[in-house]
């Protein structure tokens, strides 16, 4: 009798074991397959400019100049997008439009521009007179310290008057604003003197047109240009520097964007 209890234990504390170990096994699957798996979030692509309807920036401007100073307002605003065809595709372009801000009406000429993977692209001017399309990288990014790349200069009646090398000459730059200070992409450029800009209105070609420009006058005004710009912000500051001298200023006051 007492072999069979022992038995009949043993046999029981088996039975006990085997379903505890049953019990445990189903619940690691049901940790290790959960379920209502969580969606795979994807990461916010960077832009130097957001480009979206309604975006818009406001600025300071300050004319230094040589003997005066002189301060006013402006605003960039996104203010709509179209669809232009442009190398056999059709592409979503955004309108880049500076605001009268006494009437806040746009103003004319609506640059048309949009993000791609290598920056900020400029495909044209459109206004109630005139059209012009065009493809050109305003603002190269991403972008490395000391990269250049080539940008055209539109001037008058919607023509390509020069082009101009653009360099990214800092990535961290402190810049202050009213809003605090913003770390930036520092882009440098130097404008043409103003003569050479003029060369297709006299039928010369470009470079002869220069030489003859360059030789009436050794000492041409060195006219540079820094652009301050931080990724998922846009256009912090500008700065015009002639000859040593500050003479323009333009810094963020405000803005709102939407990616």
């Amino acid at each position: 009798m007492k072999i069979y209890f022992q038995k009949q234990s043993s046999l029981i504390i088996q039975y006990l074991f085997l379903i505890l170990l049953i019990m445990y096994c189903q619940d690691e699957k049901q940790h290790k397959t959960p379920l209502n798996p969580p969606t795979e979030i994807k990461p916010i692509k960077k832009v130097i400019c957001p480009l979206a309807v309604g975006n818009y920036w406001t600025y300071i401007d300050s004319s230094i100049g040589f003997y005066n100073y002189q301060a006013d307002t402006s605003k960039l605003e996104i203010t709509g997008k179209t669809n232009i065809n442009f190398g056999n595709q059709v592409i979503e372009v955004f309108f880049w439009n500076w605001i009268n801000l006494k009437t806040k009406i746009p103003e004319d000429w609506k640059w048309l521009n949009r993000n791609e993977d290598n920056g900020l692209w400029t495909y044209g001017i459109l206004s109630s007179t005139d059209t012009l399309l065009l493809k050109n990288l305003d603002i190269k990014y991403p972008i490395e310290l000391n990269e250049s790349w080539k940008s055209v200069l539109i001037y008058d009646n919607y023509k390509v008057s020069d082009t101009l090398t653009i360099t990214c000459i800092d990535t961290e730059e402190p810049f202050k604003t009213p809003l605090g200070i913003f770390y930036c992409y520092v882009y440098y450029y130097r404008m043409p003197h103003p003569l050479q800009r003029s060369w297709h209105k006299y039928g010369l070609p470009q470079k002869q047109f220069r030489s003859i420009i360059e030789k009436i006058d050794s000492r041409l005004i060195k006219d540079e240009f820094y652009l301050f710009l931080v990724p998922q912000v846009g256009y912090v500051g500008m700065v015009e520097i002639v000859n040593g001298v500050l003479v323009w200023k333009k810094v963020l006051l405000d803005y709102s964007v939407r990616l």
